[in-house]
C-alpha cells in the first residue's frame, strides 16, 4: 500500500515538473474562465431563501410575509433636540406621512387615513353599531332608547348645553351612545374621542412614533437599503414643503426636529453592514496575519508566488464551478474563500518545507520535489480528505445556507488539494529552472523553536502525561459548567444605534415594539372570522391575567362573525318589537328635544345616525364586505389562497412577555385549540433555528466524527493510529470546553460550528507527525519529528492567525468563534507535538530506541 502511494506521488511530482509550463498555462485559463462565470453571479440578501423546510414556525412566518407583506413594522421616531414636547410636532408628522405614503412602499401607517375615510368608516359602524355589541352592552342600549331613557339623556343634554360643558358631537350623538360604542366598535380616534391623537405621543409627551407597515420583507437587505433611501428623500421634502408654507417659526422648529428610525428593518440593515464591514476586517487582518508569518517563516519573497497562486486560485476555480449550479452567492457562501485561505495554505505550507528540507541535503529540484510528495503527500491528502468530511457533513444541514457552505468549502478544499499537488511543484520547477542560482541556495523554514516540544515531550514524558491529567480532570469539572446561551442580544454588538433607539422608544412608550403573528387555513371566510373571535377572547383572557401584552388587530374587531350578529338579532326580537323601533326611538327623541327648548335641526345629524343604526337588521356577509369600505381592511386579515383562505391576527407585546411565566402555557393553549391554527414571530423563529441548528451542529459533529474516523483508518489501517490522531482534537475540544466553563464563555450556534471546523483541521496535525515518525529510520525518530515539526507549527500558527482575527470583531458572536478557533486549534497543535509522540514511541518501542 505504502509502495504504491509513494509510486503515485512521485508520479504527480514528475508530471508536474516535466509539464510545468502547461500546468501554469492551464491554470491561468481555467482561473480566466472562472473569473467570467463569477461575474454572472448574484448576491443573494433575502436570507428567507435559506431557511429550513422542516421548520414549522418559521415556514408559517415565510407564509405570512408572502401573502400579508411584513410582520415587522418600521417605526418613525420624532423628537426635539432640545428636549421639547412635540405636539408642535403633529402638523409635520401629517406632511410626513403623505410623503411617505406617496412613495408607494407602505401599505399603510397607522392612524392615517384618507380624506374622507373616517366619516365613511364612522357611519358603516355605526349602522352595524349593534351586531357588534356584547349583551350587557345591549341591555344598557335598550334602557337608552326607551321613552324614559331618552327623556332623561335629552335633560341632562340640555343642562350640559346650559353650563357650557357639552361635548362638540353632541349634535351626533345626542343620546351619548359613542362612549358605549366605543369599546365595541373600532371607530376611527378623531370621531371616538375629539381629544385622542392619530399617532402614538409618550407619556412625558417628548416622543411621537409613526408605525409604518412596509410592502417588503425585513431579511431583504436590498430592500432595506431602497427603503430608507426613499424614507430620507421622503423627509426632506416634508422638511423642505413644511418650512415653505409655515414661515420663519418653521424653521426654527424643523432645525430642533430629529427622526429616528428603528425597528426590524433597520436591525437587519445596520446587521447587514456591520456584518460586511466586519468580514472585510477580520479578512484582511487574516490575510495579513498569514502574509506575515508566511514571510517570517521562509524569508523569501518567492514564496508567496508558491504558496499565494494556487491558494487564490483555488477559491476561484471553486466558484467557477458551480457558478451554473448555484446561480446566487449569500452571505454564508460569500464568506467560504476565506475559511479556504485559512485551511489550505496548510497544505502548501507542509509540502514547501519537506521540499526545503531535502533541496538542503543536496537533492536536486526534481528529486526535492518527488521526495517532498512522495512522504508529505499522503499526509496532507489525508489530512484534506478528514478535512473535506467534515464540511461535506454540513450539507446534512436542514439551512440551505449552511449546505452551500459546506459543499463549496468542502469542494474548494479538494480544488486546493489539487492545485497543492500538481501547481506547487510546476510553480517550483518553472521559478528555480529560470533561475539556477536560487535553486543551489540554501533556505530553510523557521519556527521559533516550537519544533522541539517533541524532544521535550520525548525527554520527560510521566512529567507531561501527569500534568495534562491533571489540568484535563480540573477542566473536565469546567466544562460541565458551560452552558447554551442563544441570546441575541449577547451576540450583537453593545453600540448598535437601532437596538438602543428601539429600547428607549419601549421606554418611553411603555409598549414593546415586537408582534406576534396568529396564523389559520380555513375553507370559508366565516369560519376564518369565528377563529379570530375565538383568538379574541383568549387574548383578552390572557391581558385581564396579568400577560405583558399591549393590544392585538384581529378581523373579528372590525367584522362580527355571523353567529355573534344571529345572537344579537335574536336577542333583539326577543325583547319585542317597540324596544328597538327606530320609528318610535325617532319620535321620542324630537318630543323630548322640543320639550326641553332645543332646535331639533341641529340634531338631525344625530337623529339620522340613530334612525339607520336601528333599521339596519340583516347580516353582514363576506360578500357585503368586499363592496364596502371594510374590505381595504379586510384585506389586511384575510388573503385567499388557491381553494382556501389564510387569516391573521396581530398582537402587540410589551417588554417582558416572553420572560413571563404564563407565556409558554398560553402559546401551547393558542395552537392546541386548533389544529389548522399558526403561532409564529420574529423571536419564536429566531428560537425554532436556534435550536434546530444547535441540535444539527451535535449530529453533524458526530456524524463528521465517524466519517474522519474511518478515513484515517483507511490511511493507517491501524485502529490504534486513528485513535492516536483522533487523541490531540478530543483533547483540545475537552480543554477548550473547560476553559469555556470557567471564564463563563456561553456555548452558542454561532460558535457550535466551530468544533466540526476544529475537528476537521485540529486533526490533520496527528496524521503528518504519525507518517512522518512511522517513515523514520531506526533510532531517528526525534530528528526526524523535529524537521516535520517545523511546517506542522507554520500551519498551526498561519491557522491561528486565519481563525484568531474573528476575536477582534465587534460582533459578540463572532468573538466567541475566534476564541473557541483559537483555543481548539492552539491546543490541538500542542497535543500533536507533545502527546502523540509519545504514544508514537511507546508503540515503536519494540522495533527502534531514540
Amino acid at each position: 500500500m505504502n509502495s504504491i502511494r509513494t509510486r503515485v506521488f512521485s508520479a504527480i511530482a514528475r508530471f508536474s515538473f516535466f509539464r510545468r509550463r502547461r500546468l501554469i498555462l492551464a491554470a491561468l485559463i481555467l482561473g480566466a474562465l472562472s473569473g467570467l462565470l463569477i461575474t454572472r453571479l448574484d448576491f443573494q440578501s433575502d436570507v428567507l431563501n435559506l431557511l429550513p423546510e422542516k421548520a414549522p414556525r418559521t415556514q408559517a412566518f415565510v407564509t405570512f410575509l408572502k401573502e400579508f407583506g411584513s410582520g415587522d413594522s418600521l417605526f418613525i421616531v420624532l423628537e426635539r433636540k432640545s428636549g421639547g414636547e412635540v405636539e408642535s410636532l403633529i402638523p409635520f408628522a401629517e406632511v410626513l406621512v403623505d410623503r411617505l405614503m406617496a412613495t408607494g412602499e407602505f401599505t399603510e401607517i397607522i392612524g392615517r387615513m384618507e380624506p374622507g375615510m373616517k366619516e365613511e368608516m364612522a357611519r358603516h359602524f355605526l349602522r352595524r353599531a349593534l351586531l357588534y355589541l356584547p349583551e350587557e352592552d345591549l341591555e344598557a342600549v335598550e334602557s337608552r332608547l326607551s321613552d324614559r331613557g331618552i327623556e332623561e339623556q335629552i335633560r341632562l343634554l340640555r343642562t350640559r348645553i346650559s353650563s357650557l360643558i357639552t361635548s362638540p358631537l353632541a349634535p351626533y350623538d345626542p343620546l351619548d351612545l359613542l362612549p358605549r360604542f366605543q369599546k365595541n366598535l373600532p371607530l376611527p380616534p378623531s370621531l371616538a374621542d375629539s381629544d385622542s391623537q392619530a399617532y402614538p405621543i409618550s407619556a412625558d409627551r417628548k416622543m411621537m412614533l409613526l408605525i409604518a407597515k412596509p410592502k417588503g420583507s425585513a431579511p431583504d437587505v436590498d430592500y432595506d437599503e431602497k427603503l430608507v433611501k426613499k424614507i430620507q428623500d421622503a423627509e426632506i421634502s416634508a422638511r423642505r414643503s413644511f418650512a415653505q408654507k409655515r414661515g420663519d417659526d418653521s424653521f426654527r422648529l424643523m432645525s430642533d426636529l430629529r427622526v429616528g428610525l428603528t425597528g426590524g428593518f433597520i436591525h437587519a440593515l445596520e446587521d447587514s453592514r456591520m456584518i460586511k464591514r466586519e468580514l472585510v476586517w477580520t479578512f484582511s487582518l487574516s490575510l495579513a496575519g498569514v502574509l506575515v508569518l508566511f514571510l517570517a517563516a521562509f524569508r523569501s519573497g518567492v514564496s508567496l508566488l508558491y504558496a499565494f497562486f494556487p491558494l487564490l486560485l483555488s477559491p476561484l476555480l471553486t466558484l467557477g464551478l458551480f457558478s451554473p449550479f448555484l446561480g446566487r452567492l449569500s452571505e454564508s457562501t460569500g464568506a467560504f474563500s476565506a475559511i479556504i485561505l485559512g485551511l489550505s495554505i496548510d497544505f502548501i505550507i507542509l509540502l514547501y518545507s519537506r521540499y526545503l528540507e531535502e533541496k538542503n541535503s543536496g537533492t536536486d529540484v526534481s528529486g526535492a520535489l518527488a521526495k517532498s510528495l512522495a512522504t508529505v503527500g499522503p499526509a496532507v491528502f489525508t489530512g484534506a480528505i478528514t478535512t473535506t468530511a467534515a464540511y461535506y457533513a454540513l450539507f446534512l444541514s436542514d439551512f440551505r445556507g449552511v449546505r452551500d457552505l459546506g459543499l463549496l468549502t468542502g469542494t474548494g478544499i479538494l480544488i486546493s488539494l489539487a492545485c497543492a499537488l500538481f501547481l506547487f511543484p510546476a510553480l517550483v520547477a518553472w521559478r528555480e529552472g529560470k533561475n539556477p542560482k536560487a535553486a543551489g541556495r540554501k533556505t530553510s523554514s523557521a519556527s521559533w523553536g516550537l519544533e522541539r516540544l517533541s524532544s521535550f515531550s520525548l525527554k520527560v514524558p510521566v512529567l507531561l502525561i501527569v500534568l495534562c491529567g491533571g489540568f484535563t480532570l480540573v477542566l473536565i469539572f469546567g466544562a460541565f459548567r458551560v452552558d447554551l446561551d442563544n441570546d441575541p442580544r449577547r451576540l450583537r454588538p453593545a453600540n448598535h444605534p437601532s437596538l438602543s433607539l428601539e429600547m428607549r422608544v419601549q421606554e418611553k412608550m411603555e409598549e414593546g415594539l415586537e408582534t406576534l403573528v396568529l396564523l389559520a387555513e380555513t375553507r370559508k371566510p366565516e369560519e376564518a372570522l369565528e377563529i379570530q373571535e375565538a383568538w379574541a377572547q383568549r387574548l383578552k383572557e390572557g391581558i385581564s391575567s396579568g400577560l405583558p401584552i399591549s393590544r392585538f388587530e384581529n378581523l373579528s374587531s372590525f367584522i362580527p362573525t355571523l353567529s355573534r350578529q344571529k345572537r344579537n338579532l335574536e336577542w333583539m326580537e326577543n325583547r319585542g318589537k317597540e324596544a328597538f323601533d327606530p320609528h318610535r326611538v325617532e319620535r321620542t327623541l324630537r318630543e323630548s328635544l322640543r320639550k326641553e327648548g332645543l332646535r331639533v335641526e341641529a340634531f338631525e345629524p344625530g337623529l339620522r345616525a340613530v334612525r339607520e343604526m336601528l333599521s339596519h337588521r340583516d347580516l353582514l356577509t363576506w360578500g357585503e364586505v368586499e363592496t364596502s369600505p371594510l374590505k381595504k381592511i379586510g384585506d389586511r386579515f384575510l388573503k385567499r389562497t388557491g381553494d382556501a383562505y389564510l387569516s391573521v391576527a396581530y398582537v402587540h407585546l410589551q417588554p417582558g412577555f416572553w420572560a413571563h411565566a404564563q407565556t409558554e402555557d398560553f402559546l401551547g393553549a393558542l395552537e392546541a385549540s386548533n389544529p389548522a391554527i399558526s403561532v409564529t414571530s420574529p423571536k419564536l423563529v429566531q428560537r425554532e433555528l436556534e435550536e434546530l441548528m444547535t441540535r444539527e451542529c451535535w449530529r453533524i459533529l458526530l456524524l463528521a466524527l465517524a466519517a474522519i474516523s474511518l478515513l484515517i483508518y483507511f490511511d493507517f489501517r491501524s485502529w490504534t493510529m486513528t485513535l492516536m490522531s483522533l487523541l490531540p482534537v478530543t483533547m483540545a475540544s475537552l480543554w477548550t470546553l473547560g476553559i469555556m466553563g470557567l471564564l463563563g464563555i456561553h456555548l452558542n450556534f454561532m460558535n457550535l460550528v466551530v468544533f466540526t471546523m476544529v475537528l476537521g483541521i485540529g486533526v490533520d496535525y496527528g496524521v503528518h507527525v504519525l507518517h512522518r515518525g512511522l517513515q523514520s529510520p531506526p533510532g531517528q525518530l526525534e530528528q526526524e519529528l523535529r524537521e516535520v515539526n517545523r511546517g506542522i507549527v507554520l500551519a498551526g500558527l498561519t491557522t491561528l492567525a486565519g481563525f484568531g482575527s474573528l476575536v477582534f470583531s465587534a460582533y459578540p458572536g463572532l468573538q466567541s468563534m475566534g476564541a473557541v478557533a483559537l483555543m481548539g486549534v492552539g491546543f490541538s497543535l500542542f497535543f500533536a507535538l507533545t502527546l502523540v509522540p509519545i504514544l508514537l514511541h511507546k508503540c515503536l518501542g519494540k522495533r527502534q530506541s531514540i
